[in-house]
């Protein structure tokens, strides 16, 4: 597979306290670009024995119509239900027989996948991410159950006055751009086949972010491995 050279460069944490602090120490970091377009950042730590690893998809509400509000949260809310190789309860037993983390979140201007786990079960569970991201199943009863729930939160949003003031602020600031879309979408938009139709959960334009206890040359192999057939298109 075709691939760049990758890079080093240094990660600067900010602060935002009004107090004068000392001048913080950059954070080594490792970039590697993929031919495919795969971009991979990886903070080498040693002295935790844990891998995080947040993988991001150029997706969210800022790419839906205004037909398909809501699509973005209930896809990911049903991610985790089920792929090709594995049901719900199986994908559950991995992730808790592991004692790890996983969880997959909607933002406007992302879609994300989050993991954490111990070194030596990194391998185990980039497998199975990989096969959350490329070959989701969405079943029925689960989106229904997921839209249920969010008609249920669009509801409970409406009671609230502060919500309800942020959602006019938010429409009146971005108008008819996606922006003014709740993330939740509304009881109108959130149907409960858009999820098995949705094609932003593509992997084809994936960044992914690691960091923990695994060498930087290692976390690209096997990055490179679950995800080298994502060509972008």
């Amino acid at each position: 597979m075709n691939q760049n050279a990758g890079s080093q460069g240094y990660a600067l944490p900010l602060h935002r306290s009004q107090n004068p602090v000392p001048a913080a120490m950059p954070v080594p970091y490792h970039r590697q670009v993929f031919g495919n377009g795969l971009v991979v950042l990886v903070v080498e730590n040693p002295v935790a024995d844990i891998v995080s690893t947040r993988m991001f998809l150029r997706a969210g509400s800022l790419r839906e119509a205004g037909g398909q509000a809501g699509l973005s949260h209930l896809a990911m809310a049903v991610l985790t239900k089920g792929t090709q190789q594995r049901s719900a309860r199986e994908i559950a037993e991995c992730v808790e027989s592991a004692g790890a983390s996983l969880s997959a979140n909607a933002a406007p201007d992302y879609l994300v996948l989050n993991l954490k786990t111990v070194s030596a079960d990194f391998t185990t569970l980039l497998r199975l991410a990989a096969e959350l991201l490329r070959s989701p199943t969405f079943p029925e009863a689960e989106v229904e159950l997921e839209r249920r729930l969010t008609l249920q939160a669009i509801r409970a949003q409406q009671e609230q006055p502060m919500t309800v003031a942020i959602d006019q602020l938010r429409q009146a600031m971005y108008q008819g751009h996606p922006y003014a879309q709740s993330l939740l979408g509304t009881a109108a938009t959130v149907d409960p086949a858009s999820a098995s139709r949705s094609t932003a959960l593509s992997p084809d334009l994936l960044p992914a972010r690691q960091s923990g206890d695994q060498h930087c040359g290692a976390c690209h192999g096997r990055a490179s491995d679950r995800f080298s057939g994502s060509a972008i298109e």
